[in-house]
């Protein structure tokens, strides 16, 4: 029996390989940017005038191997996905000699995943709470010796697919405006890091907030109810600020960032802010991992964050056994 996950606020990178049987096409790859990996490789197989690339049009059929997910945006994830097109031209990757050319007997995936593999390692990816994920068991392979993401990226196995927005009246009333929550970061960032690093979702490059600052989104899209009592919303302390705080909940957005363990028994109940100093490592922008300061469970950052917007987990679909493959073709990136 398989699972397949459900995650919200999907943004990924994957991995085609071409099973053709022209011999031309064979083997080829095709690295794309998506929301949404099973529509995706539709397109890809239906061909350009479904929404595919024109690379893969009439190239196929095509396989979606793996896919590299978890990424803060959108803008984050087409960088990443244009870097490992163009390892030459990227200004990270082409200071890495050994990735700038094919060996004579590798193929085409390889290569790519030897990119790959070089990627992972070094910043500022080697800072997001990203996770490798296999979708074709054939395709699978180990990291070299040497080469291996970090700890915190888990490698995993089977299909994924994008989590349903939220219906409007499915969480309990939101108290607050939109609004973003702030971790002052006292290093130097280029526009980049800056970008690959934030927190919003971006829909164009001209909406990057270029503040020297992480933002981790909060936002409720609900306006202000001016007539909702404040006690409506539970009153809390923050466990390692003391300070009062308001918490409508699982999932709650509204004006504070409310944070727990990942663990349900667990009493942490803090402030996003305050958990981020405590946890945040010399040298890194935002948290990757720590340790919960009530029970000492050891969490992934993005995990602990996916938890505070309302995010479930894995879903048994027993029916979803199969390899992303379809029988036709298509063209480029979402």
């Amino acid at each position: 029996m398989t699972s397949e996950e459900e995650i919200a606020d999907f943004y990924g990178v994957y991995l085609l390989v071409s099973k053709s049987t022209n011999p031309k096409f064979a083997g080829r790859t095709y690295i794309g940017y998506t929301v949404d990996p099973n529509r995706r490789i539709k397109q890809h197989n239906r061909g350009r005038d479904a929404g595919g690339a024109v690379r893969t049009s009439n190239r196929g059929p095509w396989t979606m191997v793996m896919i590299v997910h978890g990424f803060p945006n959108n803008v984050s994830a087409l960088r990443f996905e244009w870097a490992w097109q163009q390892p030459r031209v990227s200004r990270r990757l082409k200071q890495i000699p050994e990735i700038q050319k094919k060996l004579r007997k590798e193929t085409n995936f390889e290569y790519n995943f030897r990119i790959l593999s070089e990627m992972l390692r070094i910043g500022p990816w080697n800072r997001l709470p990203l996770t490798i994920r296999w979708l074709a068991e054939d395709f699978h392979r180990e990291f070299a010796v040497g080469k291996t993401p970090p700890l915190h990226m888990p490698i995993c196995f089977g299909r994924v697919k994008r989590g349903k927005p939220e219906k409007k009246g499915e969480k309990k009333k939101q108290i607050g405006k939109k609004l973003d929550n702030k971790i002052p970061i006292e290093y130097d960032l280029d526009e980049f890091d800056r970008i690959v690093m934030g927190g919003e979702k971006v829909l164009h490059d001209d909406d990057v907030n270029h503040a020297e600052t992480i933002t981790i989104s909060s936002g409720s899209e609900n306006e202000c109810d001016d007539d909702l009592p404040m006690d409506d919303a539970t009153r809390l302390d923050c466990v390692l600020c003391n300070q009062s705080m308001r918490d409508g909940g699982e999932g709650d957005k509204s004006e504070e960032a409310v944070i727990r363990c990942i663990q349900p028994r667990c009493a942490l109940v803090c402030h996003i802010e305050c958990l981020a100093e405590l946890v945040l490592e010399p040298g890194q922008y935002v948290p990757i991992e720590g340790d919960c300061p009530i029970c000492e469970t050891h969490f992934l950052w993005g995990d602990l964050i996916r938890k505070s917007n309302g995010c479930c987990d894995l879903i048994a679909d027993a029916e979803n056994v199969d390899p992303l493959e379809i029988n036709d073709v298509s063209d480029d990136g979402d």
